[in-house]
């Protein structure tokens, strides 16, 4: 009998429809697609402008298949973080599944590309162009150099550095390039003249009675050995080499062992040939040079090209590249130039002179000369008086420094000390119609660096400081990028020095800490700036005009202000991105003006005292200097020019708010033309 099945209708369409399946028999279920495995590890970061691509999009996955990712290679990210994204599709879709992965990718900002040739070797005296300075980059920005456009550098291999600010700050960082450039010293003519005098002449030695002539007539007897035999003599020594300049190599130091004064006329060159010191005044000794030319002369190389120690033997034994002056010794320089001699980490690169002497120098030149204290003179415990002189690219420039940096002072010129009392008077370190450009040096005053202790005192007269620099040192010291200025107090109460800054303008230094233009630290005794003009001067911390150092001493009883401030100038500092124009403490400030120096002016330990201030910015002022009432409408000031007088003034306009608004004024301006003490024109300048 056959077994019969009976299926419903509703069960025959299931089955119709293969919607039911028999298990057992030797059936088994169809297999289902399997996930697949992605490895993909973090990409490392890009700069802003790279493309993406295989660095990046570099995905792998555990079948074969192919990958689609997002973006897409080729493309270039903003700056930030960005998930990229990858699809996988496999070959094997019956088997396989797609997959998905990400990872986040950085875009940093990019470093512009600076192309900048080595320019050609240049002669020495010829300033900076766009000849050398011709840095370019690959996107659009701004070059500044330094040392800048118009520098007249040392002579030998020197450093260029440009500094690149792009115009897209968010995608791209600030970059540096630097290039060597050669000066040479080759076929420069003497240049017998001298600075216009600004300031009174002392009356020069008289000449000894007896003396002697180097040379018959011809340049072939003019020799360094004829010159030493004629210092060794003594007296007045001239030059009878013919009728040209004459060059006269130095091949051993000329000891000066008896009163001499050489005189060249305004023709000789000495020449120390990068090898030797040129003069060495003994102890109790004098020489006056005049009308000379001195140059390559050399003090000593550190050991293995190391800085000395400050008080070591080896510094001492290094120091005056060109002339040393041993203690108690006489030194005149008169109408004379000194270039390219060097003492390196030493003091004094052209000229050094020892304790309880006396320095004169009047109507000289001192130009691209190297020493670590003071690149063109050192004076310790001297009577120093230089007038109507030049100093211009001296000092020990960031190439030359040691990492880390070796501690300096006075690009060209450095003093500690300023002699012994004579005749009840306080000695005086004093400086008068100078221009000091482009020196630099490290810790402290890249124009001059002049310590005193009271009752000594530093009169500046009719001088103008310009594009000096004072670098940082290992201890990250770096005060007064025109000048520094500084006296130590007396242990005897009530006995003070003074510090004295006159109608001088300080224009376009810079300072890597505090004091861009001037640095004082006034412990010793008060110090004074008057008729004194200040000219986007910058300083990285603090003090871009001056900053004042100084605490003073409980020997002052009672304690005088120590900043006296009347009838200056102070326009377009920087100083911490804010300005800050003065920084310090205990200033007295009257008859001055502030231009444009930031949304804040003062960086004061307590508001200074006095009245006739004007502070102004276009963008507003958030402090006062003085805790009076100030005025604040646009003083109207042209920048720096030729207004008669010796120094560079700003001129106020016919309708300037400062004409008249002053009052207990300095008795003549800048220029040393006369005022209205009762009713003065605010600032270093009296309008007409």
């Amino acid at each position: 009998m056959k077994n019969t099945v009976r299926i419903s209708p509703f069960l025959f369409l299931l089955l119709s429809a293969g919607l039911i399946f028999f298990v057992g028999c030797g059936a088994t279920a169809p297999p289902q697609p399997q996930p697949v495995t992605i490895n993909w590890p973090t990409p490392s970061a890009i700069t802003y402008g790279t493309a993406l691509g295989s660095s990046q999009l570099d995905a792998t996955a555990s079948v074969p298949g192919t990958f689609a990712y997002s973006p897409t290679a080729g493309t270039k990210l903003p700056l930030g973080s960005h998930t990229l994204t990858a699809t996988f599709t496999p070959t094997n879709t019956a088997d396989y599944l797609t997959a998905t992965a990400s990872v986040v990718l950085t875009v940093s900002q990019a470093a512009p590309l600076i192309t900048w040739a080595a320019p050609a070797a240049i002669t020495y005296g010829t300033g900076l162009s766009n000849a050398q300075l011709v840095a370019t980059a690959n996107v659009p920005g701004a070059f500044t150099y330094w040392p800048a456009a118009r520098a007249v550098l040392p002579v030998g291999i020197q450093t260029l550095t440009a500094t690149f600010t792009p115009t897209d700050t968010t995608d791209y960082s600030t970059a540096t390039g630097s290039v060597q450039l050669a000066i040479d010293l080759s076929n420069v003519p003497v240049d017998s003249s001298v600075p216009n005098a600004v300031c009174a002449a002392p009356t020069p030695w008289p000449l000894p009675s007896t003396g002697s002539v180097v040379g018959n007539g011809t340049p072939a007897r003019c020799t360094a050995a004829a010159l030493n035999a004629a210092v060794a003599s003594g007296g007045s020594i001239t030059f009878n080499c013919g009728s040209g300049n004459t060059t006269i190599p130095v091949n051993q130091e000329i000891s000066v062992n008896s009163p001499a004064v050489i005189d060249g006329g305004g023709a000789i060159t000495l020449d120390g040939g990068g090898a030797n010191r040129i003069f060495h005044v003994q102890a109790w000794d004098s020489l006056s040079v005049r009308n000379l030319r001195l140059i390559n002369g050399f003090g000593g190389e550190p050991p293995n090209g190391q800085p000395t120690n400050y008080l070591d033997d080896n510094f001492n034994n290094d120091s005056g590249g060109a002339i040393k002056a041993e203690y108690s010794s006489s030194l005149e320089i008169i109408d004379s130039t000194f270039q390219n001699n060097t003492a390196f980490f030493a003091s004094g690169g052209a000229v050094t002179i020892g304790s309880m002497g006396t320095l004169t120098v009047n109507g000289s030149v001192f130009d691209g000369n190297q020493g670590g204290y003071g690149g063109a003179i050192y004076a310790l415990v001297t009577d120093m008086n230089i007038l109507n002189s030049v100093f211009t690219n001296n000092g020990m420039s960031y190439s030359t420094q040691l990492s880390p940096w070796y501690p300096g002072a006075g690009g060209a010129i450095n003093v500690d000390g300023a002699g012994a009392t004579v005749d009840g008077n306080p000695p005086t370190v004093s400086l008068c119609g100078l221009d000091v450009e482009n020196n630099v040096s490290s810790s402290s005053g890249g124009g001059i660096s002049l310590w005193v202790y009271a009752p000594e005192q530093i009169v500046v007269d009719r001088s103008t400081f310009k594009n000096n620099r004072v670098w940082s040192d290992n201890v990250g010291t770096a005060k007064g990028g025109g000048a520094s200025l500084g006296m130590g107090y007396s242990d005897t109460p009530n006995v003070l020095g003074t510090i004295s800054v006159k109608a001088s303008s300080f224009l376009s230094n810079s300072a890597d800490v505090d004091g861009g233009g001037l640095n004082t630290d006034c412990d010793g005794g008060p110090c004074s700036v008057t008729n004194s003009t200040f000219y986007r001067n910058t300083a990285s911390i603090s003090g871009s005009d001056f900053h004042n150092g100084g605490w003073g001493s409980s020997a002052w009883t009672p304690p005088p202000p120590y900043v006296n401030l009347d009838n200056n100038t102070f326009a377009y500092g920087q100083g911490n991105d804010v300005g800050l124009s003065l920084d310090g403490r205990l200033f007295v400030i009257d008859n001055s003006v502030f231009l444009e120096n930031g949304a804040a002016v003062c960086n004061l330990e307590s508001l200074g005292t006095g009245s006739n201030v004007l502070q102004y910015s276009a963008s507003g002022s958030t402090d006062n200097c003085i805790a009076g009432s100030i005025l604040t409408s646009d003083p109207e000031l042209a920048v720096p020019a030729n207004n008669g007088g010796p120094t560079l003034t700003m001129l106020p306009a016919s309708t300037s708010p400062l004409i008249g608004a002053g009052s207990s004024c300095e008795s003549t301006d800048q220029r040393g033309e006369p005022r209205n003490t009762s009713k003065c024109t605010i600032g270093a300048v009296e309008a007409p």
